[in-house]
C-alpha cells in the first residue's frame, strides 16, 4: 500500500516536474521601464517571451493603478521608488512573473517667479525672480516675449526691453536629472509710465533706518491714489499699501531687519528709494 502511494506521488512530481519546464520553455516575463519625471507618462516596453495572441497581462504599478495591456503607458503623480511587476499567463494555465523599481524623479519645486520693475537702470528693464521653492540645483531658461531667451542658474535674470508693448514672459526650470516645469507671465509697458528724477527727488522717505514705521512724504501733485510696493533684498514683493493724498506710514515691525526697496507709484510716474529697517 505504501508502496502503490509512493508511485503515485513520484509519478504527480514528474507530470508537475514536466509542466514546470513546458510553461518555462513556454514563457518568460519581462519587461523595461524608463526612469521618468513626475507627470511625465512611463512607457512600458513588454519584452516577454510568450505569444501575445496566447497571453493575459496584467500590471500593477505599485501606486495603486494597473493595467492589463500589452505595452501600457503610466504617468506617476509623486515623486517616489515604484515596484511595478507584470504577470503573464498564458491560455493553457502557464504563469510567471518579474517585478523591476523603477525612480520618478521630481519636478521643480520653484515654478513661478516675479516680474519686478528695476528702475534704477531703465524704464523698461525687469527682473525675473524664480519663487515657490529652494533655488538650488536649478536651471532656468526665459523666453522673453520679444524673440529672445536667457539661459541662466543665478536666482533671477535682469532684461531690458527695447520698446513699449506687451509682453509675456516664460520660465522654464530645469532640474539637475532633467525634470522641468514652466510658468508664464505677462507685463505691458506703456509709453505713458516714465521715471524722472523730478519725481524721484520729489518723494522723502524717513527716517532711514527706521525701527518699524517710515513715513512716505509725496511733494508733487498726483490726482490719483498712490501705490506703495515693498520689496525685499532678493526682490520678493512682501507689501503693498494704497493711500490719498501726499503723506503716508509704513509699519514693517513685523518685518526682518534689513534693505528694503520701495516704489511709489502715482500718476503713471513711478519712483523707486532704499530703506532699511533696524529694528
Amino acid at each position: 500500500m505504501q508502496k502503490g502511494i509512493l508511485f503515485i506521488f513520484c509519478f504527480i512530481l514528474s507530470i508537475q516536474t514536466q509542466a514546470t519546464d513546458t510553461c518555462k520553455a513556454m514563457i518568460q516575463a519581462n519587461f523595461s521601464a524608463p526612469n521618468v519625471c513626475v507627470g511625465s507618462e512611463a512607457q512600458y516596453t513588454n519584452t516577454s517571451a510568450s505569444d501575445p495572441n496566447q497571453s493575459n497581462y496584467s500590471w500593477s504599478f505599485g501606486d495603486g493603478n494597473f493595467s492589463s495591456q500589452r505595452q501600457p503607458r503610466h504617468a506617476y503623480d509623486s515623486a517616489n521608488f515604484y515596484i511595478v511587476w507584470l504577470k503573464v499567463e498564458l491560455k493553457n494555465g502557464c504563469i510567471d512573473s518579474i517585478f523591476k523599481v523603477i525612480n520618478i524623479k521630481p519636478l521643480p519645486t520653484t515654478c513661478n517667479f516675479d516680474i519686478i520693475p528695476d528702475t534704477s537702470t531703465s524704464v523698461t528693464s525687469y527682473k525675473f525672480l524664480p519663487t515657490g521653492g529652494p533655488l538650488t540645483g536649478l536651471s532656468y531658461t526665459w523666453l522673453t516675449g520679444d524673440g529672445n531667451t536667457i539661459t541662466t542658474s543665478a536666482n533671477a535674470a535682469n532684461y531690458t526691453y527695447s520698446k513699449t508693448g506687451k509682453y509675456c514672459v516664460t520660465m522654464i526650470a530645469t532640474t539637475d536629472s532633467g525634470c522641468k516645469c514652466s510658468f508664464t507671465k505677462c507685463l505691458t509697458l506703456s509709453s505713458n509710465l516714465e521715471v524722472s528724477l523730478s519725481f524721484d527727488n520729489r518723494i522723502n522717505i524717513s527716517p532711514v533706518p527706521s525701527n518699524g514705521v517710515f513715513t512716505i512724504k509725496l511733494d508733487a501733485n498726483a490726482n490719483s491714489s498712490k501705490l506703495v510696493e515693498i520689496y525685499n533684498s532678493i526682490g520678493v514683493l512682501v507689501k503693498t499699501l494704497t493711500f490719498e493724498g501726499n503723506n503716508a506710514n509704513i509699519d514693517l515691525s513685523t518685518y526682518t531687519n534689513g534693505v528694503y526697496m520701495a516704489r511709489v507709484i502715482a500718476d503713471n510716474r513711478v519712483a523707486t528709494k532704499q530703506i532699511i529697517l533696524n529694528n
